[in-house]
């Protein structure tokens, strides 16, 4: 059985973005779905989408007027990244989004009781199942941070950003830096040697850095 944070992700990188390719991009408001192709159109249904969900069913309630506004703060971020370019990032917008996902995470938290309250199955389900960012839906494209911190400069896939998802959530929780790193380690190494792609053990180090940021921008806060 494996851990919470090696079960964390537990589809293969390649079937959760082939789920996200056949997802509809657009669905209306009948319920009826859109197909949408296209960086321009899909740019324009991932903010339609994310605005929608965030208004009737973000996680931990119904949001506030200023958590509307992060919103869309954040989906005009995304609507203009290119899937085929290294989309450039500068640290106030990188900041606006995980901001915005940080206040996710902790009304996510606060609908649950607190981590406190939570069991350790309600934190596995947390970790699982609703232990992704912003970049989940952007996870092959690739990313450049302007004036990024020491050590965080480079060229980085926006599945290895999300990585920081996973930092905020076992910062809130009380986990060790070390559980955390552990954590990612397992769940690379696992799906490398399953056959999941060899590309899974040099994930490893980039996957580690941007975990590491999201516990110390969660601790920061």
């Amino acid at each position: 059985m494996p851990s919470a944070g090696l079960r964390l992700k537990n589809r293969p990188l390649s079937q959760r973005m082939h789920r996200e390719k056949c997802r509809p991009l657009v669905r209306l408001a009948s319920g009826a779905p859109v197909f949408a192709n296209g960086a321009v159109t899909a740019a324009m249904g991932y903010a339609f989408n994310q605005l929608q969900e965030g208004r009737q069913h973000e996680e931990g309630g119904p949001l506030t007027e200023d958590q509307h506004a992060q919103l869309r703060q954040v989906n005009r971020i995304f609507s203009r990244l290119d899937p085929s370019a290294v989309n450039e990032l500068s640290m106030g917008e990188l900041d606006m989004i995980m901001r915005y996902d940080l206040g996710r995470m902790e009304r996510f938290a606060q609908a649950n009781g607190g981590f406190s309250e939570m069991s350790a199955s309600e934190l596995r389900h947390m970790l699982i199942d609703h232990g992704d960012g912003q970049f989940y839906s952007v996870a092959s494209y690739q990313f450049r941070i302007l004036n990024a911190p020491a050590g965080m400069d480079g060229v980085y896939r926006g599945g290895h950003i999300n990585y920081y998802y996973q930092g905020f959530i076992r910062s809130a929780a009380g986990h060790s830096m070390q559980s955390l790193h552990d954590s990612v380690i397992n769940w690379n190494v696992a799906q490398g040697v399953t056959g999941q792609g060899l590309h899974n053990f040099t994930d490893i180090p980039p996957s580690i850095r941007w975990a590491t940021y999201g516990y110390d921008y969660q601790r920061g806060q």
